[in-house]
């Protein structure tokens, strides 16, 4: 399968031939997401309350063995001031009682009921089908995956990075006054492959999941990929 880096020099092809199409990104603003480990770690809070400092948008809570109360526990762990500013990937429930940012679902179909007040609402999305369905029920929507995983159990994603950019930009084509942000996901994890997610038109910014936390230097590692956004 094609590296990042190879993916840059096609992705930076393809966002010159994007901007003279369908023209600039709309002036949003460039989000960075980072999701946790599955497992908690000792300091968690002190380094996320760095990254958020450093520029972080959204820290995705994903922790999907926790129960209510273990996350609550983890949430009142961070300075008041950042919850809202934190996304859990389970308990909806729980955002609007923990003054908390959202929700991101695995899938468009895992959303919540509309009747559950769950904040900004997230879904991973995979296809065309997907965002077309997210976008009358989310404010935000991760694409991907985009590239191999290397650190997790590197399975071949199911559609090439080629393939999801090109649904990316038609979907801006065909929806141009759409508010929905998209942002780039999976195996965006190296200063190569954001680099060449951000030469693409159409992503309002990116989400890291393993790639920061592989070496115990999160912070150093979360601006090195900054930098390449």
């Amino acid at each position: 399968m094609p590296t990042p880096k190879t993916w840059a020099l096609f992705l930076r092809m393809l966002g010159k031939i994007a901007k003279f199409l369908f023209g600039p990104r709309e002036a949003q603003k460039n989000a960075v997401l980072v999701f946790s480990p599955t497992q908690a770690f000792k300091g968690e809070s002190k380094i996320v309350s760095a990254l958020f400092r450093e520029g972080l948008t959204f820290y995705h809570l994903r922790r999907p063995r926790w129960n209510a109360q273990q996350i609550t526990a983890w949430v009142k762990s961070l300075p008041e001031s950042l919850r809202e500013r934190v996304i859990l990937h389970q308990h909806p429930e729980l955002v609007a009682r923990l003054g908390l940012a959202g929700f991101c679902a695995d899938s468009v179909g895992d959303l919540p009921s509309s009747a559950v007040d769950c904040g900004l609402r997230m879904a991973v999305c995979r296809s065309y089908d997907d965002i077309c369905t997210a976008r009358r029920q989310c404010a935000a929507v991760l694409v991907g995956p985009l590239f191999l995983n290397e650190s997790r159990d590197k399975t071949v994603p199911a559609r090439t990075a080629e393939e999801l950019a090109a649904t990316v930009l038609y979907f801006r084509k065909k929806f141009p006054s759409s508010p929905l942000q998209i942002f780039a996901y999976g195996g965006v994890n190296s200063s190569s492959a954001v680099a060449a997610c951000r030469e693409l038109a159409c992503f309002n910014g990116f989400a890291s999941m393993s790639g920061i936390w592989n070496d115990g230097e999160a912070i150093d590692n979360f601006k090195k990929l900054c930098k390449q956004w």
